[in-house]
């Protein structure tokens, strides 16, 4: 049972950073934040009503013209709206982040609010979930000091392939 859920997952891992490859989104940042989301989960319904791996709120899901039940269309669309959160923050992750969690007018009104202190301003749950995605991130950041884990060595894999099927 471990073994086909470690199978599981690494499929979801790969479904993800080809996603993100697609998008322009660090495959690592996707894997955390789908990590943080739902545990790679895509039966999980938040109690919110969010639904699946990256825990799309059912509007966010028709607005982006995704059915969250599905596990693809559910990555596609997080991943996607990920990476517009990152365009429309001009590549602030804690912001884009931000917004992916609290929602992009609420984050809106504590940046007018709050100006550069709004960070201090979000809700204990954002705060959390934004520490959590960067801490999973860091080592893989300038200056981070840890080695590549499974499922970077899974992205980085993943996006030779897709390269060589684009080149090809």
């Amino acid at each position: 049972m471990t073994r086909q859920l470690g199978q599981a997952s690494g499929a979801i891992v790969d479904m993800i950073a080809a996603a993100a490859l697609r998008y322009g989104v660090d495959p690592n940042l996707a894997v955390a934040q789908a990590r943080a989301e739902s545990n790679l989960n895509q039966a999980a319904i938040s109690s919110a009503g969010a639904i699946g791996v990256m825990q799309l709120m059912p509007a966010t899901a028709k607005w982006l013209g995704v059915d969250p039940y599905n596990l693809a269309q559910n990555i596609d669309g997080g991943v996607r709206y990920l990476a517009m959160m990152l365009k429309q923050y001009a590549g602030d992750v804690q912001k884009a982040l931000a917004a992916y969690n609290w929602g992009p007018g609420n984050l809106g009104k504590a940046l007018v609010a709050y100006g550069s202190d709004w960070i201090s301003h979000l809700p204990q749950e954002t705060t959390k979930y934004i520490a959590r995605i960067t801490a999973a991130i860091s080592p893989y950041l300038p200056g981070g000091e840890s080695g590549p884990s499974g499922d970077t060595i899974a992205i980085l894999i993943v996006g030779a392939i897709l390269i060589f099927l684009v080149v090809n």
